[in-house]
């Protein structure tokens, strides 16, 4: 798990210029930055000071095998799928975007969840 660290504007920064490469995704969140797609989240700024993606199992799988990744741990609890891109990755422009893109894929594969529209 991370070193534990404040979400610095440089962090928001950086994740806004990953975000500009992708004008069809747009960064949401009030008081913590993340996207979503289809009613599915899949990139945050974790509180602790970095960027967390969800992969696919394969992708996951290779990725940790590669990097030697570890699970993101949020509340207490696992998030399942999640991976934890190191600091010198997503400063790493082109990199971080070949991990965006697959968690882009994967999420798009997904069935979009229901929305829940106030009356």
């Amino acid at each position: 798990m991370s070193d534990k660290k404040v979400i610095s504007k440089e962090l928001i920064e950086l994740y806004d210029e990953l975000l500009s490469h992708y004008p069809e995704i747009k960064r949401k969140g009030k008081t913590s930055a993340y996207t979503s797609m289809n009613g599915h989240m899949f990139s945050f700024i974790a509180p602790e000071g970095f960027l967390a993606l969800r992969l696919s199992k394969e992708d996951k799988k290779k990725y940790n095998s590669t990097i030697n990744g570890d699970d993101v741990i949020q509340y207490n609890s696992v998030m399942n799928g999640y991976v934890e891109i190191p600091d010198e990755i997503f400063r790493d422009i082109d990199r971080v975007k070949v991990y965006f893109e697959q968690s882009l894929d994967f999420v798009g594969s997904l069935k979009p969840k229901p929305t829940k529209k106030k009356k």
